[in-house]
């Protein structure tokens, strides 16, 4: 069952307006807004939860409600433990369980992470520091992708030399800060393939550059000479996979 609103939607238009600034308790609130109802209704049907991400804003909650077990899972060992939960985000959840007649959550850190939560990581990229706070090493989760590549996007490989891939996905990074990048790299007389990403990047100059939407990055990165990214679990695996040399580029830069 999708969700009513995509995450995208509403975490884009809340970055990108300059005259919102959110605390974190808004930013929880909305995102349970957002997916708590799909979840628990979801949930009705099923055996288990597996949450991964922000969804553990919910997960154990709809669980609860359901009756039925919850377990987290992470894709990257860095999320193994959940920064400053109780003062940050603790509030926020326990005033939607309160909403719903359900205690409040004393450790909001064992509530979020779950009993030894599962790791889906490749084991050469993500290995955990320790294993034995790790429940199931599932490998990572990747679904083959079997769209085509668009004209344009074949046209422009056929075109030249492999090119650069540019792209920070879901990050909203600095645009001046991302053109600084991009610019470096055509300054070495190197083609670059610009993913627009949740921050929207585009270029002015479309000599030897090309910024693309969405697309199936399980058959570009095999085509591209590098991929410059954000250090998302995704991406980092699917270039890994693709065996093409890879530059992670911190997200607040």
């Amino acid at each position: 069952m999708p969700f009513p609103r995509s995450w995208r939607s509403w975490q884009v238009a809340e970055t990108t307006a300059r005259e919102v600034v959110l605390s974190v308790s808004d930013h929880v609130n909305n995102h349970i807004a957002a997916t708590f109802d799909t979840m628990a209704q979801t949930a009705q049907d099923a055996d288990v939860v597996l949450a991964t991400g922000m969804l553990h804003f919910v997960a154990g909650t709809a669980a609860e409600v359901v009756g039925i077990p919850n377990q987290f899972v992470v894709f990257s060992p860095s999320l193994l433990e959940p920064q400053g939960s109780q003062s940050r985000v603790g509030p926020a959840i326990n005033a939607h369980r309160a909403s719903l007649a359900l205690p409040a959550v004393d450790d909001m850190r064992a509530f979020l992470r779950t009993n030894r939560p599962w790791l889906a990581a490749d084991p050469v990229l993500g290995p955990p520091q320790n294993d034995a706070d790790v429940g199931a090493r599932t490998g990572a989760w990747i679904l083959p992708d079997t769209r085509p590549l668009s004209p344009e996007v074949e046209a422009f490989l056929d075109a030249g030399d492999p090119p650069v891939y540019v792209g920070f996905g879901s990050m909203i990074v600095e645009k001046d800060a991302a053109m600084t990048t991009i610019e470096a790299i055509r300054g070495h007389g190197r083609r670059v393939i610009v993913g627009r990403g949740w921050a929207g990047l585009d270029v002015t100059d479309h000599r030897n550059c090309l910024a693309v939407g969405d697309c199936n990055l399980q058959a570009l990165f095999p085509r591209v000479a590098c991929v410059v990214h954000h250090g998302g679990a995704g991406t980092t695996t699917t270039a890994a996979r693709a065996g093409t040399p890879q530059v992670v580029v911190p997200a607040d830069r």
